[in-house]
C-alpha cells in the first residue's frame, strides 16, 4: 500500500543518501508493528529501491522494537530505561546497517 499510494519519486528521493534511508526503515519498521515473519515480506518489496543496508535495518529494528512492544515495556519497566532501550538499538541498528552497506559497496 505504501508503494502504491506514495509518489515513487518521494521514495525514491528517501532511498538517496547515506543515513536517510536507513533511518526512513526503521521508522517505518517501528511504526508498522508487523511480526517478524512478514517483515521479510515487506522488507523485500523495497530492495528494487533502498540499500540492502537499509533493508538490514528494516528487519533488524523491527524484530527487536516496535509500538507494541515499546507500551508493554512501559508498563514492566520506567520510562528511563526503556528510552535507554530504544535509542541504543537504534543507534546500534542503524550504524550496523550503513557499516553494512560500507562493506558491501567495496566488495
Amino acid at each position: 500500500m505504501l508503494q502504491t499510494v506514495v509518489s515513487k519519486k518521494w521514495l525514491l528521493a528517501l532511498s538517496d543518501g547515506d543515513w536517510t534511508p536507513h533511518l526512513f526503515m526503521m521508522g517505518l519498521s517501528y511504526v508498522l508493528s508487523i511480526c517478524s515473519t512478514a517483515d521479510s515480506f515487506v522488507g523485500a518489496t523495497f530492495i528494487p529501491d533502498f540499500s540492502l543496508g537499509s533493508v538490514l535495518a528494516f528487519l533488524v529494528f523491527g524484530a527487536m522494537l516496535d509500538i507494541k512492544s515499546t507500551l508493554m515495556l512501559l508498563k514492566v519497566f520506567r520510562f528511563k530505561t526503556v528510552a535507554a532501550v530504544l535509542i541504543i538499538s537504534a543507534v546500534v541498528v542503524l550504524l550496523g546497517s550503513v557499516a553494512f552497506d560500507q562493506l558491501y559497496m567495496h566488495l
